[in-house]
């Protein structure tokens, strides 16, 4: 269940109700005076100065770093074996006939 309460902000008094089930809602007035506008800065805002010293500029490694050589050699051939896989015993026989 559901309960429906009815909030007013501060200073709003509750508009009457008629019998009919309309409610009637007070007018609202408009505001005595406008706004204020705003007004742009008196003063430019600074300008950023640029640094005092210019950053210092990255050397070059002394020395080259060595530049890699193929190899001498060809690497070996590897050999294929002939072995037969070995045949996997579980203790099984084979059933009778």
């Amino acid at each position: 269940m559901f309960v429906i309460v009815p909030v007013l902000a501060a200073g709003v008094e509750e508009p009457p109700i008629s019998g009919s089930g309309v409610v009637e809602l007070p007018e609202l007035e408009a505001p005595a005076e406008d706004p204020p506008e705003l007004e742009p800065p008196a003063e430019d805002p600074p300008e950023l100065e640029p640094p005092a010293e210019d950053p210092p500029e990255l050397e070059p490694p002394a020395e080259d770093p060595p530049e890699l050589e193929p190899p001498t050699e060809d690497p070996p051939e590897l050999e294929v074996a002939d072995v037969e896989p070995p045949v996997l015993d579980a203790g099984l026989e084979d059933p009778p006939i």
